[in-house]
């Protein structure tokens, strides 16, 4: 009776973990097409599954998109690099940083030579870089809050630019090393064993940072990198002994970007509690046979759906991977599962005492 009280506890446990593991997330892949040519790609998604990027047309002209309850619309010259919660979109439009707010397209630097916006949090403001007046060949990181443009300086050097702001207005980018500006900028600094080459990609609301550091003496081989909020860096790895680079974190920590295989082949790639996936292996032996290859992740929400570039028999196109949670089973179906599983051993038990 003991014996069979053991394997009962084992298999309980057993079975819930088991089932668990079966309720945990997946993904459905989207090909989310381009508008007639064959270029598209995403770049960024937010938390209400709208998703930005760019796509050539059928004369091979690049436009900027916007992919919202699976309608594609043109946003024509303007391109996009990022989408807030409530739609608002940062970007470029000709020479100038710009944001698209309501189907209102805004000019930020109206004066400026040549000025690039990257991302944009919550409340609208946005950060990118621009060119100074009183040197057409160096840009400086800015922030874009309101109509004023700010210069965020440098850590020294010459060039730096921001690119992620996160919703209590905290700022990542590169000046030299990865940056992050809090009223003033600060290093981030490198990886322990690397050269001191590093750049910040993306912030999240905690404060954690990602993007990529060197990982050799001498700055040829660079890793995916997270910067927790207070500026200790850890190395992510890569899918081979190359290069891989994060280029979004969301509320939660997952972590997407890209990494070559030690074939030097690129893949799309997730970091999530603690272990790298190739996204790859969330596709579906159809997907794989028609021939996709997910090979550069960039956005990433909250709800920890991931957009990015997939390649198809040469062509590339704008992926959509959303999360789909296998539909719970209920607990009398698990009870019911685990006391078939019960019987089964025990009759095993008997058949061996005998």
């Amino acid at each position: 009776m003991i014996m069979i009280a053991n394997v009962f506890y084992r298999l309980t446990v057993l079975t819930t973990l088991t089932l668990l593991s079966l309720s945990a997330n997946a993904y459905t892949f989207d090909d989310l097409g381009t508008l007639g040519g064959i270029y598209s790609s995403a770049n960024g998604i937010n938390a209400s599954g709208q998703v930005i990027g760019v796509s050539s047309d059928v004369n091979g002209n690049n436009h900027g998109v916007l992919w919202s309850n699976g309608t594609m619309t043109d946003l024509g010259a303007f391109t996009p690099t990022n989408i807030n919660s409530s739609g608002q979109i940062s970007g470029q439009s000709g020479s100038h940083a710009a944001i698209l707010s309501n189907g209102t397209l805004t000019d930020l630097d109206p004066v400026g030579a040549y000025s690039y916006a990257y991302g944009i949090n919550d409340s609208g403001k946005v950060v990118g870089y621009s060119y100074v007046a009183s040197d057409p060949y160096v840009m400086h990181a800015t922030l874009w809050d309101n109509g004023t443009a700010t210069d965020l300086g440098t850590l020294g050097g010459r060039n730096t630019w921001a690119s992620g702001i996160n919703a209590s207005g905290k700022i990542v980018g590169y000046s030299d090393y990865s940056a992050r500006w809090d009223g003033v900028p600060t290093s981030l600094g490198s990886l322990p064993l690397g050269a001191p080459i590093s750049q910040a990609n993306a912030i999240n609301a905690s404060g954690q940072a990602v993007g990529s550091a060197s990982v050799d003496s001498y700055g040829g081989v660079m890793h995916a990198t997270l910067w927790d909020h207070n500026g200790v860096a850890t190395d992510l790895g890569s899918l081979g002994a190359y290069t891989s680079e994060a280029l979004a974190i969301n509320a939660t920590g997952e972590i997407v970007g890209s990494s070559f295989l030690s074939n030097s082949v690129i893949h799309a790639t997730l970091w999530k509690d603690g272990y790298l996936y190739d996204l790859n292996s969330f596709l579906n032996p159809n997907e794989i046979n028609a021939g996709w290859v997910l090979q550069t992740a960039r956005g990433i929400n909250d709800n920890g759906d991931i957009v990015g570039t997939a390649v198809k028999n040469g062509q590339q196109s704008a992926f959509l991977l959303s999360v789909a949670a296998v539909p719970e089973i209920e607990t009398p179906v698990m009870f019911m599962i685990g006391l078939g599983l019960i019987g089964f051993l025990t009759k095993r038990l008997r058949k061996t005492q005998s």
